[in-house]
């Protein structure tokens, strides 16, 4: 709604320990101010949260609870972001990221 590419900001939330609608629900200060900084929103959900269950029913058996990590969650992040700007054109635009 707000974004004008190549102008705008990417403003990135990076999620946290729980489903991404409960925090895009809460997180006024985005939404706020967006519309003067020209952003594109994009709240990205932690693995292991939410609906972003990487092995299923499986995710929290002893074998694949490693993979429940911060280390993970920010190459997770990396890879949404890199993808994202290449997707939309957006190679130059800044993240700004916020949340958990």
């Amino acid at each position: 709604t707000y974004w004008s590419p190549g102008v705008g900001p990417i403003f990135f939330y990076t999620g946290n320990e729980g489903p991404i609608t409960a925090f895009a629900d809460n997180t006024g200060l985005m939404f706020d101010i967006a519309p003067q900084f020209k952003a594109l929103l994009i709240f990205a959900e932690h693995r292991y949260y939410g609906k972003s269950l990487p092995f299923g029913d499986s995710s929290f058996i002893l074998g694949n609870i490693g993979f429940l990590s911060i280390e993970q969650a920010m190459a997770d992040y990396a890879v949404l972001i890199h993808y994202l700007k290449i997707k939309l054109n957006a190679a130059k635009c800044p993240v700004i990221a916020f949340g958990g």
